[in-house]
């Protein structure tokens, strides 16, 4: 499973200047616990260089809100949507899940059995995205095939 978290900082010690910045970064589990519904719930960290990083213009000392709202307006803008109802406290800001759709040019790896391939799949490119949660993508061998997303990893450069 594919897991981002994107954070949203505004301690200053944390910034390169005086305004809020938005960050998504990939995940690893790192756990399980028991919620207190009995749940088991996987732990994640975060990992690796920034997939996605912006400045949200607005002061880290701003309303909160808008500065959120701000954030996923740039999340959204760059194909990042919130999966969480809200946003959660740490010490440097706030985080929240996200997850990613993938765009027209994206390289892509396609999971294994996925589709019969005369060649590896990891050179595939996504050349139409549907409705129906499917992406058509180009594999090394110019061979068109349609894959449902959670099929498709996305490979960050």
């Amino acid at each position: 499973m594919t897991h981002f978290t994107a954070w949203l900082t505004f301690d200053p010690t944390c910034l390169d200047g005086d305004t809020a910045d938005v960050s998504v970064l990939a995940d690893e589990a790192a756990g399980e616990r028991t919620d207190e519904h009995g749940n088991t719930v996987t732990e994640w960290t975060s990992t690796g260089d920034p997939l996605f990083h912006a400045d949200t213009g607005i002061h880290h000392t701003g309303d909160r809100q808008k500065i959120a709202d701000r954030a996923q307006e740039l999340l959204a803008a760059e194909g990042w949507d919130v999966a969480a109802d809200k946003w959660a406290d740490v010490p440097t800001g706030l985080v929240i899940e996200v997850t990613y759709t993938p765009t027209v040019g994206d390289r892509v790896i396609v999971a294994d059995g996925a589709v019969r391939a005369s060649s590896p799949n990891t050179g595939a490119v996504v050349k139409d995205v549907d409705d129906d949660d499917t992406v058509m993508v180009e594999l090394d061998d110019h061979h068109y095939v349609t894959v449902p997303i959670d099929q498709l990893t996305v490979v960050f450069s």
